[in-house]
């Protein structure tokens, strides 16, 4: 059976994430702000997000090389200082002077300009801190496998808050803090962090086994099943045919992961039946042989 190659898949999804990281730098570098944000009325991506996008990327990209790969701590190193100062301002109140440290950021929507929001600081956070372990202890898969799929969560449910209803103020999650290519870049960085390594969490989704297979091929049918389920409500919504509030992203993230999940479980259960099948086989084809000796 052949394997995935989960270095290409991880490599691929590094590469998209830095692609609109750096689209976001090209945008303050040249002043151009629809490489910034996706309309106009949306929140910007921030200097020191795609700063920080960009480093993360290319720390994800240099564990695919293993001739770069000691190389990878360096940058989530930087990305977590980032991180955390950007988290200590919101919950002390400080001002570390790293919002408007490199392009000036005139945007006067939010108490603080150029910073990155609450919600990008805390996912770079726990993804700096799960590469830093998956460098140290590559074994142990599911120590960094598992903050990273947790924190997924926060992008995802941003991405379809922006999606879904952009206008809502929600006072829980703020998503309107956040710009939708910052979250989509997120959701890829999570993704490419999870899928360098075939073994841990993924096993049984990377697995070339049946249960693998039908893995792959169902989670993408079912997250795009409940991402139109969402759209048709979003437009049900807008003709007037009925009212909805933020429970549709609500809805649509959470369960997600929990179609995730249960995909996931099956899968292993499918992988544990065709190894046995394949024992099974095996030992009766060593039967067969010996009995026509």
């Amino acid at each position: 059976m052949d394997k995935i190659p989960v270095e290409r898949v991880s490599l691929g999804l590094a590469l998209s994430a830095l692609f609109i990281g750096l689209l976001g730098l090209l945008g303050w570098i040249l002043n151009v702000n629809s490489l910034t944000n996706i309309l106009p009325s949306m929140v910007t991506m921030k200097m020191n997000t795609a700063i920080a996008i960009v480093t993360l990327s290319v720390g994800c990209i240099f564990w695919t090389h293993k001739s770069l790969r000691h190389l990878a701590p360096l940058s989530s190193l930087l990305v977590l200082t980032l991180a955390l100062g950007t988290i200590l301002q919101y919950t002390l109140g400080w001002n570390l002077v790293i919002d408007r440290l490199h392009i000036h950021d005139d945007d006067s929507a939010f108490p603080s300009p150029g910073r990155m929001s609450g919600i990008a600081a805390i996912t770079l956070f726990v993804l700096s801190i799960s590469i830093l372990i998956r460098h140290f202890f590559p074994r142990k898969t599911s120590c960094w496998q598992a903050p990273s799929l947790v924190i997924l969560l926060l992008p995802m449910l941003a991405l379809a808050g922006l999606l879904f209803n952009p206008r809502a103020h929600p006072d829980i999650f703020p998503y309107q803090t956040i710009a939708l290519p910052t979250s989509l870049s997120l959701i890829l960085l999570c993704l490419s962090v999870v899928s360098s390594s075939r073994s841990g969490l993924m096993a049984n989704v990377l697995s070339p086994r049946l249960g693998g297979r039908v893995a792959r091929r169902f989670l993408p049918i079912l997250l795009l099943a409940l991402l139109g389920l969402g759209l048709s409500t979003e437009l049900g919504s807008s003709f007037h045919f009925f009212d909805e509030s933020f429970d549709v992203p609500y809805l649509l993230t959470f369960g997600s992961a929990f179609t995730a999940w249960l995909i996931w479980h099956e899968s292993r259960t499918l992988n544990d039946l065709d190894a046995k099948l394949e024992v099974e086989q095996l030992n009766r084809r060593d039967l067969i042989e010996h009995l026509q000796l």
